[in-house]
């Protein structure tokens, strides 16, 4: 299994955030395991050489894209990491097996869905969970144009169209399939805020997403002080 994470430095996470992400999964995989983590950082800055024994792979962010831009780096040819892949949020707690559960899908990409349960959502994706196996470099080859014309105006950085509206468009635009977990596998991939979740994780949930406040390392729950043990 191949899990991808994003680490840009200079914005609310850390290489701890990815240590806690890294032996969340390394938990619940039971078979095979790699872990791959973009960043603009060193592997001299993951003090651990622990990770570097346990599946844990370096990768260097190329373009010097602020913020979640970045995430645009995943879709980018990379001789080394091919098949299917799991896409993590650092903000997200697994609290189940993860094994069985990505390997079956029959879309192209497969997104968490969180924004539409709200009901003034522009977007029906949420880019802090994301499955895919079929090459997307064409993804990362299309937006590189738009990402950079946006940095020769900072102030439009983050406006909208923000990376999520952008990464739906494309995708259409390129003709590929696009569903979501909830469609996909019911009840397996929730949301923190929307699905309410509280002292007690339901017992079929697998991935539980943060997007946004409060940061799973703002609250008290047992079952994330168990998943980072």
């Amino acid at each position: 299994m191949q899990i991808v994470c994003v680490l840009r430095s200079g914005g609310d996470y850390g290489v701890e955030h990815v240590e806690k992400l890294f032996w969340c999964c390394r938990k619940h995989v039971l078979g095979d395991f790699n872990f791959w983590c973009y960043t603009d950082l060193y592997p001299s800055d993951f003090m651990d050489p622990v990770f570097f024994h346990r599946g844990f792979h370096w990768v260097g962010l190329e373009d010097n894209w602020p913020g979640w831009w970045s995430k645009f780096e995943l879709f980018r040819k990379n001789p080394w990491l091919t098949g299917p892949r799991l896409y993590l949020d650092l903000d997200t707690v697994v609290t189940g097996r993860l094994d069985d559960l990505f390997c079956y899908f029959n879309k192209d990409l497969v997104t968490f869905d969180a924004m539409k349960k709200r009901a003034c959502s522009r977007n029906e994706l949420c880019s802090g969970v994301m499955w895919w196996e079929k090459d997307l470099s064409v993804i990362y080859d299309a937006v590189k144009p738009i990402v950079e014309a946006r940095m020769q105006s900072p102030d439009t950085l983050f406006q909208y169209p923000l990376e999520q509206e952008i990464l739906r468009d494309l995708v259409k635009e390129h003709g590929f399939s696009l569903d979501n977990f909830s469609n996909q596998t019911p009840g397996k991939v929730l949301s923190y805020k929307y699905d309410k979740v509280g002292d007690t994780v339901p017992e079929d949930a697998r991935i539980i997403a943060f997007h946004g406040k409060p940061r799973p390392w703002d609250v008290k729950h047992d079952w994330i002080d168990a998943a980072w043990a």
